[in-house]
């Protein structure tokens, strides 16, 4: 009988703790996101060797239906999204289409980051195959 309570008592020791860490972890708003995310001011002129690099990129903490305006002269087609830590570890990544339209491309794509620490990451992207691009950006 003894048994058992030291049974049921861990049970319910071991339930308690998996709930509070559960809620403590678990995302508190599922909700999608819309948010565009601009890198045209990121774009190198021919050139210009003396503008400043721009702010880095606001990210906010979601699951986001991200739209990314690709700098100018982006081609459309299948994109690669990773968002690095500044470990370069990758934290978040995901593929969309990038489609022409009103002459800029666009890239149409989803990104969870609501379990993301606030700070300073790397937002990466290329055109399946090709070379990476590297932006500054900043989770909040």
């Amino acid at each position: 009988r003894t048994r058992l309570w030291a049974v049921a008592a861990a049970a319910v020791v071991a339930l308690t703790a998996g709930g509070s860490w559960w809620l403590a972890w678990s995302p508190r708003d599922s909700a999608v996101v819309a948010v565009t995310i601009d890198l045209r001011p990121f774009a190198v002129m021919r050139g210009d060797t003396q503008s400043p690099l721009p702010d880095p990129i606001v990210i906010p903490r979601a699951r986001l239906d991200a739209t990314i305006v690709l700098p100018l002269g982006a081609a459309p087609g299948s994109y690669e999204v990773q968002l690095r830590d500044p470990a370069l570890s990758i934290r978040g990544q995901s593929t969309g289409e990038a489609a022409l339209a009103d002459s800029l491309t666009t890239l149409r794509t989803t990104l969870e980051t609501t379990v993301l620490p606030t700070g300073s990451y790397r937002l990466d992207l290329r055109f399946v195959g090709g070379e990476w691009q590297e932006f500054p950006a900043t989770v909040r």
